[in-house]
């Protein structure tokens, strides 16, 4: 472990500050909600986002290189800062909170510890620990008849106001102790349906809901830092005789949604996420001025830290040139070090040796032991829970020890921590809890020279990995889950039983074949870049819009890897060896059962004669069936029932459409290019005789009540045989056929769902002149024919698609392709679910 001088870090001139008093210090623990490593520019020069306090407070303390949040979210990580137990040893995982209390009564915080000690112990801000709830349907509910108990004065603190979680959902309302400030009594629509319409980013928005008079989301940040401020004067001016304070102080930014003051709007070069960081650490400047003006910065111990590592997307990257997590893999909810290698900074004057870097690796569930260590409180009287979990880096913060060794550490519940190596499961994959994982889903990365981990040693270094795993292993042999985390486990079918003894030899075979498959992929990653993987990912991104599928799919993200013939030749050998593994594995017979033991149906399996069984046979397969934007909704009988139609475009939008009439109407879609108009009769006969079939052991025996139909972009496009082509080719439906097939189409529907409305989306413009295939103009002719078509039908209304994109052409991915991107996509889809709604008002 060293510690280095942080001028050579960061550039600056590095001052120290007089000695003080360190019998019973002041403690300030300032905890950021979702900031990435690399988001101040403390830890990242390149950083869009200035952050001139943070770095301050660097530049007058202790910088962590190597800091480890207790999980990579939010609930969890909280959990293990005040305990200092890790959260993956109890089972505690995001929306636990929702059912209850997480904390039990026999576990010891860091504020009933340094209450014990004669501390005054504060917390403002962000709980997302969880109240004792009513219990009701379907989910738990707040009962503001009685206080609200299980919260921050039930665990140690004296004061508490905040929130009970992030401003995203519902109800909103402030908590002062154990009583609402004021109960949320009103209603509010929240701002995410005018995001959508106004085409801005939804991060930038909440939802609708409950919400106390007088609540303002966009306030909430700024009323929090007010209480700290006041707290820190009040308490100066009580005088020197007044007891150590301990202030927990956990911010709301930059958890979404992102809602910086106005006078912040623009600050960074990170969009809104950034300008919210700006006003953050604007508000830690507040408290740093406070403690400077009132003398209390002397004798105060003040670490800033994150919860977990930033939700910030490759295409977040690829749009801000700003790497929130720095140069660390993935992000919050993984396991790689971007889930929780955080920043943490500590400044004690005159004890902690100012303008320093260390990379001393910590974690938060350290602290609780940090400070018993500097109360001289004897841990295993006082916590004994968190003796395993929780070792103190008191001589790191005292001297910069050189030979601080952490003990091995579980840095999420998917990631193990030995020195400078470390173990991940499942490729990133969060869905399987420590029991259910093996050996065999294990990558090996040795951090000292690959920080990103993107070297999986596992094939070179077999015993490493065999070793780690062990110590991974016997860290959790005493693993006992809450109470609630009991419920989450059995809720998310967690609890799975060991395999049968007769079905030893053929689990082992499974595993090999599984862990020959598994290194193989893993070989076949190493040869891509990273460049390569996000240009592949984008590719896919775009075939999947154009609706392509299988083999073509599969050409289109080739494409975008731009290999060389050496690589092309070893990525492909490599692809068919995974292949005709994968193919073994398929064929291998399934592990015997105990008699007495029935074997399970497959999961997802449909039986023969239901609804899910026919909307498979319609999709063409299982998983067009279960996509995003083709699964079978789970109908409400109270809510108007659907049926989207159209081209690729259509398919763009159906996701979005889907997210917006949440609770408000059942939205089906079949999967495919709708195309064009010769092709709905057809199609909607094959729905409506399969979705009435009276053989169905649960036939749908609902009339559709909106049927929202878009097509026109296939038929006025010119084809040479397969190709687009003007010169030399055909229109696929001259003007004449393609009016002839609207009135088809209108009778049809007349006749078959005469109760149903229709609502028909006009065709979008094409966006550049000479685009392959189309006829300037033609889309123009071609909506003039639907509108006076339409217009000849009362059931049928107009969704102008064209007059709301015709003057945008910064929505289309390229200029000279019809489709289009994320904004067009989702601006497309809120008027989409506006004529949707508006359709089923009548």
């Amino acid at each position: 472990m060293k510690l280095l001088p942080l001028a050579i870090v960061l550039g600056l001139t590095v001052c120290h500050s007089s000695q003080a008093d360190p019998s019973k210090p002041n403690i300030i623990f300032i905890l950021a909600d979702d900031m990435g490593y690399g988001d101040c520019t403390a830890y990242n020069p390149a950083s869009k986002v200035v952050t001139p306090n943070i770095d301050r407070l660097a530049k007058e303390g202790l910088l962590f290189t190597d800091a480890h949040s207790a999980s990579a979210t939010c609930t969890a990580s909280r959990y293990g800062l005040l305990t200092g137990i890790n959260p993956a040893r109890r089972g505690v995982v995001n929306g636990i909170c929702q059912l209850g209390p997480v904390l039990e009564e026999h576990e010891v915080t860091v504020a009933e510890l340094l209450k014990e000690q004669g501390y005054f112990t504060a917390m403002v801000g962000k709980w997302h620990l969880g109240f004792e709830m009513k219990p009701s349907k379907p989910r738990p509910t707040f009962d503001f008849s009685k206080p609200l108990t299980g919260g921050p004065v039930d665990h140690g603190f004296d004061s508490f106001l905040g929130l009970r979680q992030a401003v995203s959902t519902a109800p909103y309302f402030y908590i002062r102790d154990r009583q609402p400030e004021a109960i949320p009594t009103e209603i509010t629509v929240g701002t995410k349906t005018i995001a959508k319409a106004a085409c801005k980013n939804p991060r930038t928005a909440y939802g609708p809901g409950d919400i106390a008079p007088g609540f303002v989301p966009e306030e909430a940040p700024a009323r929090l830092c007010d209480e700290v401020v006041a707290i820190l004067r009040d308490h100066a001016a009580s005088g020197n005789d007044a007891k150590p304070f301990f202030l927990y102080y956990a911010m709301l930014q930059p958890h979404t949604p992102w809602l910086p003051e106005d006078r912040f709007g623009g600050k960074s070069g990170a969009g809104p996420y950034g300008d919210y960081l700006v006003q953050m650490d604007d508000e830690v400047g507040r408290v740093l001025e406070v403690l400077s003006d009132t003398g209390l910065e002397k004798n105060t111990l003040v670490i800033f830290s994150s919860d977990n590592g930033s939700h910030w997307s490759d295409d977040d990257i690829a749009q801000w040139d700003h790497r929130a997590n720095g140069p660390l893999a993935k992000g919050k909810a993984h396991p790689e070090e971007g889930g929780h290698r955080v920043p943490f900074v500590a400044r004690w004057p005159g004890q902690v040796p100012a303008g320093t870097t260390t990379d001393a690796t910590i974690n938060h569930t350290d602290f609780l032991a940090t400070v018993a260590e500097l109360l001289e409180v004897d841990l295993s009287q006082a916590a004994p829970e968190a003796v395993k979990d929780s070792r103190s880096f008191l001589p790191v913060l005292k001297d910069g020890s050189s030979d601080y060794q952490r003990p091995a550490m579980a840095v999420t519940a998917g990631s193990f921590r030995h020195e400078e190596w470390k173990l991940t499961f499942n490729r990133g994959s969060r869905s399987a809890g420590p029991a259910e994982r093996e050996v065999s889903n294990a990558s090996l990365y040795h951090l000292a020279e690959d920080l990103g981990e993107t070297k999986d040693l596992s094939a070179s270094m077999p015993e490493r990995k065999r070793e780690l795993f062990a110590a991974y292993r016997e860290y959790f042999a005493d693993r006992k889950l809450k109470p609630l985390a009991e419920q989450v486990a059995a809720k998310k079918g967690l609890k799975k039983p060991s395999p049968a003894p007769k079905a030893a030899a053929t689990e082992t075979k499974l595993a090999e074949l599984r862990q020959k498959r598994t290194d193989l992929q893993k070989q076949l990653d190493s040869l891509l870049t990273n460049e390569q993987k996000l240009a592949q990912a984008a590719a896919r991104k775009k075939a999947l819009a154009d609706g392509k599928g299988g083999v073509p799919l599969r050409n289109a993200m080739d494409a975008a890897l731009n290999l060389t013939p050496e690589l092309k030749k070893q990525f492909d050998k490599l692809r068919k060896e995974i292949g005709q593994l994968t193919g073994e594995l398929r064929n291998q017979p399934a592990a015997p059962k105990e008699s007495g033991n029935p074997k399970p149906s497959p999961v997802g399996k449909p039986s023969a004669g239901t609804a899910r069984a026919v909307w498979i046979e319609l999709c063409g397969s299982e998983r067009k069936a279960d996509s995003i934007h083709f699964k079978l909704p789970a109908r409400d009988p109270d809510l108007p029932n659907v049926f989207l139609y159209g081209d690729s475009i259509s398919i763009g939008y159906t996701p979005h459409v889907r997210t917006l009439l949440t609770g408000k109407a059942n939205v089906y879609r079949l999967p495919g290019n709708g195309g064009q108009s010769s092709k709905f009769i057809p199609t909607m006969k094959r729905v409506l005789e399969a979705m009435r079939d009276q053989r169905l052991v649960d036939p749908w025996d609902f009339k559709w009540d909106v049927i929202h139909l878009n097509v026109g972009l296939h038929d006025l496009k010119y084809l040479a045989g397969r190709e687009l082509e003007v010169k030399g080719g055909k229109p696929v439906h001259p003007m004449p056929d393609y009016e002839q097939n609207l009135r088809d189409i209108f009778d049809f529907l007349k006749q078959t769902e005469p109760d149903a409305r229709i609502v028909f989306a006009t065709t979008t413009p094409i966006p550049a002149e000479g685009a392959p295939g189309y006829v300037p103009g033609d889309s123009v002719r071609y909506n003039e024919v639907a509108r006076k078509v339409s217009g000849d039908y009362p059931q049928v209304s107009v969704n102008d698609l064209y007059d709301l994109t015709r003057s945008h052409q910064d929505w289309y991915i390229q200029p000279s392709n019809v489709h289009f991107g994320a904004t067009g996509r989702e601006a497309q889809a809120a008027q989409v679910a506006k004529a949707i709604l508006a359709a089923t008002a009548k």
